[in-house]
């Protein structure tokens, strides 16, 4: 979890039992059915792993362990939360 604009957005990596990765709720959508969805990314149990979330002015990129897995650059000049607890970025 991270706060980008006073707002809190997740980035998850092996989710939803379906071994995805994604940021929660871009535009209302989960990671499955928003654009940032990345599939086969697995974790196993007892490795460790660092995840990195850069936030940009115009960009949110989540990394495993150095490697980049999600790249997002927001289409609308606001995405909006939903009730999941997800993502909101405001452009200026």
């Amino acid at each position: 979890m991270f706060v980008a604009n006073e707002r809190q957005a997740v980035f998850e990596v092996d989710a939803w039992g379906r071994h995805l990765a994604g940021l929660q709720n871009v535009s209302g959508k989960t990671i499955q059915d928003n654009d940032t969805r990345r599939d086969n990314i697995s974790l196993t149990n007892g490795r460790r792993y660092t995840i990195t979330v850069q936030i940009r002015r115009n960009s949110v990129t989540g990394l495993l362990d150095d490697e980049k897995s999600v790249a997002w650059k927001p289409t609308e000049p606001n995405c909006r939360c939903t009730k999941f607890g997800v993502f909101q970025i405001l452009i200026n």
